[in-house]
């Protein structure tokens, strides 16, 4: 994937290193990480950043749910938001 056509990927996970980990699937599979720790940091990336195409986040954070990123996520035509279950192994 070349770098003028890359697609961002904002990862929202608030423990370090599954973060770490998620951070690295999204490279592996050719994306651009961007890296939030809470739901409050993502909206922010989100409102600041307008190339942030998938929102993969955890469902389960201290202070918001992940459904609290859900209308700044779908702020653009070309967003999508991911919301995985499950536990890395």
């Amino acid at each position: 994937m070349s770098s003028d056509s890359a697609i961002y990927v904002l990862v929202v996970e608030d423990e370090f290193l599954s973060r770490l980990h998620a951070v690295s699937l999204v490279e592996e599979a050719g994306y651009k990480a961007v890296e939030a720790s809470n739901a409050e940091e993502a909206i922010a990336v989100l409102e600041a950043r307008k190339d942030i195409r998938i929102v993969f986040t955890d469902i389960d954070m201290p202070g918001m749910a992940s459904n609290s990123l859900m209308p700044s996520a779908h702020a653009g035509p070309q967003s999508s938001l991911l919301s995985p279950q499950g536990i890395f192994t």
